[in-house]
């Protein structure tokens, strides 16, 4: 460990030829401030690079660069004696720099008395590179590693003392270890050692303070924040070392903390005073004006920043700002575009405000027009806003709403900093202004909008009253769907097709008559679809999709195909086609993700989860669920998604908790004044039935079944009705309901609920005796299940439907494989208890009792091995050993004894 360096040390080392005594206190190491915080990640970091030639330190201004060090080498962990050297710009004396160099080596216990090192003078005027060599050599005599520390290697600009260095990294002996110390790289040829790996790198971004680290600093220092706004403030800071400890001691006695942190910014005069000392005005006349006139963009590009300056260079400048650590952060991985660190910009613009007030709103100009023909939208208004350029961010917006509506935030963002008598005397900006309330579900705003915006409706230019009209109409349709009201929906759907035709030629919102005729059909599909009636709901989705093929789509009209993606997914669904489902919805889901619009995505992982809720993955269902619940806030979304909540939850052993899920949800939903769509009202009510029986009470189910009137009224209700005669103990009465809807050919148009009706059959006729004809139903409910992989309906059954599919294995079926994976799922107590493998002194494996169903079947070896793609072979290993486990020789006698063990 190096210890700290006394001045006498020093003194007694100072050459005779040097006029000014050398200074002490820059060959001593730092000491650490009271509020040091421990940064172990980066230590470690510190200890790595020492096992090499070179480390770099590259970062800004109050980055932390010098306590970390100092803390490092106080901690003892460097390899060997630490000399270290502050350097400034008087350093750039080739002989006061080697002087200081020598001084701190033979101070540090390295240099013997009688090596080169210790009489080695520094080089002067004329020597050239010889002291160097020399320097290396003595280095190269001593007995073990020091460690050279260089601090603000920026302040070095001499070309001999760099030469001097560069010889150094190049040569150096393993005995030095060099830790370089600096704001921007260094004037150095580093890239030889950084393709070799011996460059140790330590950047801005892991000298940042972490979320944990800044907490850690926060009390160090004495201050007092809540979590909350220690996070605001790093977040702030960007875990900027001297941002967090400025804003720190600001906030020393200051009465109101919370207020302070979210106001704090680059203006604070603390950091103010520290970034133009420290960056701003370190930087040459024609950089720092660089700085102010692009400090305007949040996103910065080499294009953008010349159209801001009237200069040619502004892509070489921003990259030499970011090499040389000027808080200018790049924001791809291609270093095409930048952004000002917070604080810095913050500082930059106020200062630009200050020098040069009457460029501002030009600057503004110029950045709107060049954002708005880069395509970036929302961008180019912010700045014609700021410029309060209030024609241009008109004409952006009404030209430009439907690009903007993909994110109704920002459309109500930007909508809000307009003048309100701009809004109340155009009626253009207030249809939009409408448009954006309906999207925020502020349904009584959308109306006061519409209402002034068709009473100015006469100002409207011909040629744009088209696609006006279409803008006034949507903003009817969306509160109709949001209040479920599907005659609401179709009524402002088929005057949409009414206005279509005016559409020709373009309109400012780029509407042409193939995007209204897309947008008015997608919304006939989704009425269609809540209404139940899936055929149409399937033709006006295709016939959407359909009108824009060929050509390249909108942002909204992308928004519509993975709608329409997404309920098609849904008809899928219902209609039974589980693999098809997932198709359309991942193909959604995929689409979604890529726009990064969620509202659609609700149908698409609403699908997903029924299709694996089905497929019996309950853990993908939950995740899909959640998705679902996460991306709409539509009362029918929120319905659907209880619905299949507390399916999920009954399949999970929690019937009760089921129902309340079911009740909350659509007691919910009902608050705003929603009703559900027939279709919809139908499902819930069928899902509290079933939920009723599971829980016990058969006898609520029957009367919530009764609502409707017949309870017999659709196959699903039928098949409660049955549920709930079974759990009264009526079989019979149970199986004579069923009887009218066993017809398979029938029954296609709904399988999951034709599965169940024949599942139920062949447990009520076993119960009532006729085992043929429950082997028979049970066949016909595998036939229909095994096409579309149904699973749930069976594990949902229990040990009732796990001892028919058992019988079913041995009586021979069409459909071992799956009879074999559903044993498998299908739990008895003995099993779910754990009563069975414990009986065994050594357990089957999963494979062995994969086998050991198949055994049960009348399946032979060869047929065994076809099901299971393995070999006869392996399945005759399995078989014996699964004969050892059982204590038995003969394969009947095997199977007797797995099923009183509960194995089968």
């Amino acid at each position: 460990m190096s210890r700290p360096f006394a001045e006498q040390d020093l003194r007694s080392t100072l050459p005779e030829f040097l006029n000014s005594p050398l200074l002490a206190t820059k060959l001593m190491v730092p000491s650490p401030s009271a509020w040091l915080v421990p940064r172990p990640r980066l230590l470690d970091l510190l200890n790595e690079g020492a096992q090499g030639p070179v480390t770099l330190l590259a970062a800004p201004a109050g980055a932390g660069k010098t306590m970390l060090l100092a803390s490092w080498v106080r901690s003892g962990r460097p390899p060997g004696p630490v000399v270290w050297l502050s350097l400034d710009p008087d350093d750039n004396d080739r002989g006061r720099f080697w002087a200081y160099v020598l001084a701190g080596l033979r101070a540090s216990g390295a240099v013997t008395s009688d090596g080169i090192l210790a009489r080695l003078a520094p080089p002067t005027p004329g020597t050239g590179e010889a002291s160097v060599p020399v320097l290396l050599n003595g280095l190269g005599e001593l007995a073990g590693p020091v460690v050279l520390v260089l601090d603000d290697v920026q302040e070095l600009t001499d070309p001999a003392i760099l030469a001097d260095l560069g010889l150094l990294v190049r040569q150096s002996p393993p005995q030095l270890r060099l830790v370089l110390a600096a704001r921007a790289d260094p004037a150095l040829r580093l890239a030889r050692l950084r393709v070799a790996g011996a460059l140790t790198e330590v950047r801005a971004g892991q000298l940042a303070f972490d979320r944990a680290e800044a907490a850690e600093l926060v009390a160090a220092l004495g201050t007092a924040l809540s979590d909350n706004d220690i996070t605001a403030l790093w977040t702030r800071t960007e875990g900027w070392a001297a941002g967090l400890r400025l804003a720190c001691l600001s906030l020393q006695g200051h009465p109101d903390p919370s207020g302070f942190v979210a106001a704090f910014s680059g203006n604070d005069r603390a950091v103010a005073d520290y970034l133009i000392g420290e960056v701003l005005d370190r930087q040459p006349a024609d950089i720092r004006e660089f700085l102010l006139r692009t400090s305007l963009a949040d996103r910065l590009t080499g294009e953008l920043a010349d159209a801001l300056t009237g200069g040619r260079d502004g892509a070489r400048r921003l990259a030499q700002l970011e090499r040389t650590n000027a808080f200018v952060v790049p924001v791809a991985p291609s270093r095409t575009a930048y952004r000002y660190h917070q604080l810095f910009g913050e500082l930059l613009q106020a200062e630009l405000r200050h020098q040069h007030p009457e460029e501002v709103a030009e600057l503004h100009r110029r950045a709107a027009r060049w954002h708005a023909a880069d395509g970036v939208t929302a961008d180019a208004i912010r700045h014609a806003l700021a410029a309060a350029d209030w024609d241009y961010a008109r004409d952006l917006l009404v030209e430009r709403a439907s690009v903007l509506a993909a994110t109704p935030t920002t459309l109500r963002e930007l909508l809000a900093q307009l003048p309100p008598d701009r809004v109340h005397q155009d009626p253009e900006l207030a249809a939009i202004c409408a448009i954006s309330r309906v999207l925020d579900g502020d349904l009584d705003a959308a109306d006061r909008y519409r209402r002034l915006a068709e009473a100015n409706a006469a100002a409207v230019a011909e040629d744009r009253r088209g696609w006006f009209a279409a803008v006034l109409t949507e903003t009817r349709l969306y509160p109709a769907r949001l209040l479920s009201d599907l005659d609401g929906v179709r009524a402002a759907a088929h005057r949409l097709l009414e206005l279509a035709p005016l559409m020709q030629g373009g309109s400012p919102w780029a509407w042409d008559a193939a995007h209204v005729q897309m947008y008015a059909l997608s919304q006939l599909g989704w009425a269609a679809f809540w209404s139940g009636d899936l055929e149409a709901a399937a033709r006006f989705l295709h016939e959407s999709l359909g009108v824009v093929v060929g050509r390249p789509l909108l942002p909204s009209e992308e928004v519509m195909r993975h709608s329409c993606l997404s309920h098609l997914a849904l008809v899928a669904l219902v209609r039974g086609r589980l693999e098809a489902a997932m198709e359309e919805a991942q193909e959604a889901v995929t689409l979604g993700e890529r726009l990064g619009w969620p509202l659609t995505t609700f149908a698409a992982h609403l699908a997903l989860a029924w299709a694996t809720y089905h497929h019996a993955d309950l853990a993908a269902a939950g995740r899909h669920l959640d998705r679902a619940a996460l991306a709409s806030p539509e009362p029918t979304a929120i319905t659907a998604v209880a619905l299949l909540r507390s399916r999920l939850l009954a399949s999970q052993g929690q019937p009760a908790a089921g129902l309340a899920a079911l009740h909350r949800g659509v007691a919910t939903a009902l608050g705003g004044g929603w009703q559900p769509p027939g279709f919809l009202a139908e499902r819930v009510r069928l899902g509290e039935a079933r939920l009723l029986i599971t829980t016990g009470d058969p006898q609520a189910a029957r009367a919530v079944l009764a609502r409707a009137g017949d309870p017999q009224s659709s196959p699903e209700a039928a098949l409660l009705q049955a549920q709930v005669q079974q759990a009264e103990g009526d079989p019979a009465g149970a199986a004579a309901t069923l009887a009218g809807h066993l017809d398979i050919g029938r029954a296609l148009s709904d399988p999951v609920v034709a599965v169940e009706t024949h599942l139920l059959h062949a447990v009520l006729q076993a119960e009532l005796g006729a085992r043929g004809e429950a082997a028979q139903a049970l066949e016909a409910a595998l036939a229909l299940a095994a096409a579309e992989g149904y699973r749930q309906v069976f594990i949902d059954g229990g040990p009732a439907v796990r001892s028919l599919l058992a019988r079913q294995l041995e009586l021979g079926t069409k459909h071992p494989a799956l009879v074999a994976d559903l044993l498998g799922r299908v739990a008895t107590p003995a099993v779910q208890a754990g009563s069975a493998t414990s009986q065994l002194v050594d357990p089957l494996t999963e494979r062995e009792q994969t086998v050991l169903r198949y055994l049960a079947s009348t399946l032979s070896t060869i047929e065994i091995a076809a099901e299971l793609y393995v070999s006869p072979n392996t399945v005759k290993t399995h078989t014996k050993s699964i004969y050892r486990k059982l204590e038995t020789i003969r394969r009947r006698d095997a199977v007797n004894r797995a099923r009183q063990l509960g194995l089968l």
